[in-house]
């Protein structure tokens, strides 16, 4: 078990603030986890950490409002410290789509730290 900078509390990055990744986020502050929630796009950081979902889904106002207030939320545009300051990771993102506008389903996946998968 890795060292969580003196935290008794398990700490988790989830990476990605998305459709999946903001829900995901806030059912782990739900259940007693520090977490550090990173997303490259500063303004989404900046609007989900004044408290506003940036997209519909029922009932994660609520969620979102008991996690900020919680203190167990922190919110980054920096995936870098994201990974430096959890001990466990989740990453999401956005799966680009077929040319015809449908979602891409199955998994892309990189061999090598720091390498972009190519769609």
């Amino acid at each position: 078990m890795s060292d969580q900078s003196s935290c008794d509390k398990p700490r988790v990055a989830v990476l990605g603030l998305g459709h999946v990744g903001l829900p995901t986020a806030l059912g782990f502050v739900e259940m007693g986890w520090e977490v550090i929630g990173a997303d490259e796009d500063a303004s989404k950081v900046a609007k989900i950490r004044s408290g506003q979902v940036p997209f519909y889904e029922p009932g994660l106002d609520d969620l979102l409002a008991r996690g900020l207030a919680s203190g167990r939320l922190t919110l980054s545009h920096s995936v870098e410290e994201a990974v430096r300051t959890a001990a466990n990771l989740v990453c999401l993102h956005r799966h680009p789509s077929e040319r015809d506008g449908r979602n891409r389903s199955e998994p892309r996946r990189s061999h090598s730290p720091g390498h972009r998968a190519q769609p």
